[in-house]
């Protein structure tokens, strides 16, 4: 079974603001059609999110993102999903993650990410 922890490592970067703030690194931690399915049920194509980004935290410094309980499955060669929880630390209201990561010429892209508030009452 392959070891797919690298990919939580990813997954953890693209919290940080160093991340979030570097188009560069956006560029290459986004496949080229990464879209993404919001908690708050909007839908983010690629370049609204590498447009949003580095915009969090101009003014201020963001929350941290805290995350824990990952889990990774192939879905076929090169492709995995990976599922955790997440949370803000000024938040208090968690959701569920998931993104599905593919290798791209040697290279692991995010090719789909969704993020699912919990209701309370599941907690």
């Amino acid at each position: 079974m392959t070891d797919y922890s690298f990919l939580f490592d990813l997954e953890r970067e693209l919290h940080t603001p160093a991340c979030r703030h570097d188009l560069a690194r956006l560029d290459t931690l986004l496949a080229p059609g990464f879209f993404e399915f919001g908690a708050s049920g909007m839908v983010w194509q690629r370049e609204d999110t590498v447009t949003k980004l580095p915009q969090e935290g101009v003014t201020e410094e963001p929350p941290a993102i805290l995350s824990w309980d990952y889990k990774a499955v192939e879905l076929a060669p090169n492709v995995v999903l990976v599922t955790y929880m997440a949370d803000k630390s000024d938040n208090g209201s968690p959701s569920l993650r998931s993104s599905i990561w593919r290798a791209n010429d040697g290279q692991w892209q995010m090719e789909f990410h969704q993020g699912t508030k919990v209701p309370s009452d599941v907690i």
